[in-house]
């Protein structure tokens, strides 16, 4: 086909361009650059190309729309309803609404059913076998529950063994990237700040109505029982509202500037190994037990030097590491039929059984997406460890199949017309992409659109 001289000569596709263009700058947001500008003006006449091919297209296989069919596409939208009903002083407003004239927007429904029927024409092309529904179905309606091990590369870091030697060579000849590291990693481990390691118990008046004295009270109760030897742990299981109470009062480790200023006097008061008196601060009274206080300190490109460089040592070489590894689970795990804890417990590697998925599926929610990994799973059956660990989100798992159930044919009948309406409807939408792409491609653009 041709798109034809538009030059001045069309007023639809003058407005077409200009909604292209108009929807295509909402959706882009915010200034663009002169680039982006241009990649989007490019858009706007691909798409308006592809429209006008598809129009000649539809006039030369001798397609028509008549008003009818406009009136009776145009009744049917919703938006044009009240109670149920088409409603004509509802349709103008709508229009108006969208500062859309009618004689253009019946212009634009016509051009639209006009498409539509010419991809029904094309899609005609669409056949879905018995077999293919059938295949499908067994696909949908096979479950399958996996194993995993997952294959960190941090567990295997410690493990690998350098030669001093070895790092004596690597040091002078990587100062670059040496030095990358330490400056990529400085605030997280070369620029410490002071660090406290805390437990704490928290008994809130934050809640509208609350005893401020008889929750002191019951602040200064606990440091008693504290005092006698009743484990913290136990007690902020018990007393504390604070949601780390679950895990026994435990903080983690906080940098001095993010610790409550009053928490902080606190802590430095009590001491290592001593449990403080009872803190007040915004969200109520606080018991703290200091575990242990870290003091600020910054270490050096020189004095971390030897620690980065093994460390880029050992990343160079893990992969290997891990490939051997997993070799050797798979092996073990293919032979024993049960997870083989002896190897994997003391690397401390992740594992579990993830919820059942089917064929169909493309990602396991636990896990991730991967398609290497489904590939996998369309023939291993139950029991298998696959033999080779798969990547999901970039990190090695090892999987075994742990149970696969197929599907009860009894239950096809039933399935397959909802399959097949599926399948025809993925066939349908290929057909019409894949001639859209052709038409457009052997299309001969005879002017563009001034503007």
């Amino acid at each position: 086909p041709h798109t034809r001289d538009t030059k001045g000569g069309s007023k639809l596709l003058t407005d077409m361009r200009d909604d292209l263009r108009r929807n295509a700058y909402r959706q882009a947001g915010g200034s663009l650059d002169d680039d982006k500008r241009a990649e989007l003006e490019t858009g706007v006449l691909d798409q308006l190309i592809t429209v006008q091919a598809e129009m000649q297209a539809a006039d030369e296989a001798g397609l028509a729309v008549h008003d009818d069919e406009v009136k009776r596409a145009i009744v049917k939208i919703e938006a044009f309803h009240e109670e149920g009903k088409f409603n004509e002083a509802k349709y103008r407003k709508v229009l108006e609404a969208n500062s859309q004239d009618r004689v253009d927007f019946e212009a634009s429904m016509h051009k639209q059913l006009l498409l539509d029927k010419l991809h029904d024409l094309v899609a005609r092309a669409a056949v879905v076998s018995d077999a293919e529904v059938k295949a499908e179905w067994e696909r949908e309606e096979t479950s399958i529950t996996v194993e995993y091990v997952r294959l960190l590369p941090e567990a295997f870091l410690p493990g690998i063994a350098v030669a001093d030697s070895e790092l004596d060579a690597f040091i002078p000849a990587n100062k670059d990237r040496i030095k990358a590291k330490y400056d990529e990693d400085y605030a997280r481990l070369y620029n410490l700040p002071r660090r406290y390691r805390l437990h704490s118990i928290v008994v809130s008046t934050e809640t509208p109505g609350v005893d401020v004295e008889l929750a002191r009270a019951r602040a200064q109760g606990i440091v008693a029982d504290a005092a006698k030897g009743v484990p913290f742990e136990d007690l902020a299981r018990q007393w504390s509202d604070d949601p780390s109470g679950a895990d026994g009062g435990s903080m983690g480790l906080v940098a001095a500037d993010a610790l409550d200023p009053a928490l902080r006097a606190a802590a430095d008061a009590a001491g290592v190994g001593n449990v403080s008196g009872v803190v007040e601060t915004s969200k109520g009274f606080t018991i703290l037990r200091v575990d242990a206080i870290d003091e600020a300190r910054t270490t050096s490109l020189e004095e971390a030097e030897r620690e980065i460089a093994l460390r880029l040592v050992r990343e160079s070489q893990v992969k290997g590491t891990i490939d051997t590894f997993a070799t050797k689970l798979v092996a073990a795990w293919s032979a024993g039929g049960t997870l083989p804890a002896e190897l994997v417990l003391p690397l401390g590697l992740p594992t579990g059984t993830a919820e059942p998925v089917s064929l169909l599926d493309s990602e396991i929610p636990e896990l991730g997406p991967s398609p290497e990994l489904f590939a996998a799973l369309a023939t291993a059956k139950a029991g298998d460890v696959l033999p080779l660990p798969v990547s999901i989100k970039g990190l090695g798992h090892v999987v075994r199949v742990a149970s696969r159930t197929a599907p009860d044919p009894s239950t096809f009948a039933e399935g397959s017309t909802r399959v097949r309406a599926r399948l025809e409807f993925v066939r349908r939408a290929e057909i019409v992409a894949a001639w859209r792409k052709d038409l457009v491609a052997n299309a001969k653009v005879e002017r563009f659109l001034d503007g």
